[in-house]
């Protein structure tokens, strides 16, 4: 994200509002830069997805074997309890044009700072993998 110019205010002065009523200049001003002055900073120390959201990314890559035989634990680094685990992307190694066309799922649990995938199923047998999660 490109940085905020630096003619950006981080309020507005009732004295920019000369003619404009007390309610406009007082109450109403004040209220807005409670809500601007929060915004302001966010933008300065930019908007991105690491630094925003209680959220991790997890890449791995397996042999695909039988369900019960696919399964991994990783650490996870969220600040409290993980709500969910999504796939995000999925594809054979050494052969990024090739798409993986069935439905890949999975199941899980969280227990003492691990994510354990129990099962995955959808892959082939014998074949490499690249799997992404994110865990929110």
């Amino acid at each position: 994200m490109a940085a905020l110019p630096a003619s950006t205010s981080q309020r507005f002065q009732p004295a920019d509002y000369r003619t404009a009523p007390d309610w406009f200049t007082g109450r109403f001003l004040t209220q807005l830069n409670l809500f601007v002055n929060p915004v302001y900073l966010a933008l300065q120390g930019g908007l991105n997805f690491q630094n925003n959201f209680n959220a991790q990314v997890y890449s791995v890559q397996i042999t695909a074997g039988s369900y019960t035989a696919n399964t991994l634990s990783f650490q996870c680094t969220l600040s409290g309890t993980p709500i969910g685990v999504i796939l995000i992307s999925k594809y054979i190694v050494g052969s990024l044009a090739t798409p993986v066309i069935t439905p890949v799922e999975f199941s899980w649990y969280y227990n003492t700072g691990l994510i354990q995938i129990t099962g995955i199923s959808g892959l082939t047998p014998g074949t490499n993998y690249q799997l992404t999660w994110l865990v929110f």
